[in-house]
């Protein structure tokens, strides 16, 4: 079963009940997923307009879906309906998510990054030291022959 998030962003110039009605027939599609999660972020500024409007209500679904083609049937509806704006469908499930912190393989790759990373950070540090204290022993002698 494929874990998966939805970010809508609904026409800001409706309220709150007309824009959660605008988009009852998209949430039909996928609200029989099981651990169905809506969260409101509610009325919101857009950094820039789309289609002419500046504020959006986003919405975000969080739920776990068997059937793929229910993702589909999203994707289509959303694309239809003129009060969304914007849609974003995220499979948690695939590589840069759910499943890269569960694979063995990718876990072991990533602290080996993070362990030569502290390495490198170690050597210069020290290598930074190193060339701070022969810069004071050269003021040093310079001041002494001064």
């Amino acid at each position: 079963m494929a874990k998966y998030e939805i970010m809508l962003l609904v026409d800001g110039s409706l309220d709150d009940k007309a824009a959660k009605t605008a988009i009852k027939d998209l949430i039909k599609t996928i609200d029989n997923s099981e651990d169905f999660k809506l969260t409101e972020l509610g009325l919101r500024d857009m950094t820039y307009q789309i289609n002419g409007q500046s504020k959006a209500w986003y919405l975000q679904y969080n739920f776990d879906c068997k059937i793929p083609a229910n993702i589909a049937e999203f994707r289509r509806l959303a694309l239809i309906n003129k009060a969304v704006l914007r849609h974003l469908i995220i499979n948690l499930e695939k590589d840069y998510g759910y499943r890269a912190i569960n694979n063995p393989k990718k876990v072991k790759v990533s602290e080996n990054k993070a362990k030569k990373f502290k390495e490198r950070q170690i050597r210069a540090k020290a290598e930074r030291e190193a060339k701070e204290k022969a810069q004071s022993e050269l003021m040093d002698i310079q001041k002494e022959t001064v």
